[in-house]
């Protein structure tokens, strides 16, 4: 009887850690659309074809990263989203988004210094730092965004022109709303830290 008490007691204990922390686990969730053009200085190669990225991390071989963290002694937002898996399950683009050390603790949505956008399609990446004003030589991407702690939710909008390939700088793409010059939309959800 004893033995059957406790056995009752272990399985109830399983039960109930397993069931109280997975109801607190959302996964972390991307919403992005956007196209890489050939604008501006790029030799009239053609565009990339646009992209509408709706992933939730884990689904179909999906990774999605977002978090505060602290570097420099700052609290920088990072988010990316990447396939990990094969050809079949991610296609030969092999896509990533990704923006990295934006000012967590900005109120007017200014990314700060260390802001960085890498976007990579097959074995092609763009990147470049990024500003909230103007776009400059040296900061390519025009960021802006806003974070809510209440419902773990980051938006906001992004511009980049002649972002230069990581392997071959003077191949150049403008980043933006697919077949325009509009900046992108994005919205991550679910981001550990907020």
């Amino acid at each position: 009887m004893r033995a059957l008490t406790t056995a009752s007691l272990l399985v109830s204990f399983v039960l109930c850690a397993t069931a109280c922390t997975s109801e607190d686990q959302v996964p972390a969730y991307m919403s992005v659309t956007y196209q890489l053009r050939c604008l501006g200085e790029c030799f009239n190669a053609p565009d990339n074809p646009a992209h509408s990225l709706y992933y939730v991390d884990g689904e179909n071989d999906l990774d999605v990263r977002c978090s505060v963290s602290t570097a420099g002694g700052k609290d920088v937002l990072s988010f990316s989203t990447y396939c990990n898996g094969g050809d079949a399950a991610c296609g030969k683009d092999r896509l990533r988004f990704e923006v990295s050390g934006l000012d967590f603790n900005s109120k007017d949505g200014n990314p700060g210094d260390s802001c960085q956008v890498t976007v990579r399609e097959g074995s092609n990446e763009y990147e470049s730092p990024c500003t909230d004003g103007p776009i400059k030589n040296e900061q390519r991407c025009q960021l802006k965004f806003k974070v809510n702690k209440d419902d773990s939710l980051v938006t906001g909008t992004l511009r980049c022109l002649d972002m230069a390939n990581a392997s071959s700088p003077n191949i150049t793409r403008y980043l933006v709303a697919p077949n325009t010059e509009n900046a992108v939309k994005f919205m991550v959800q679910g981001c550990a830290g907020l």
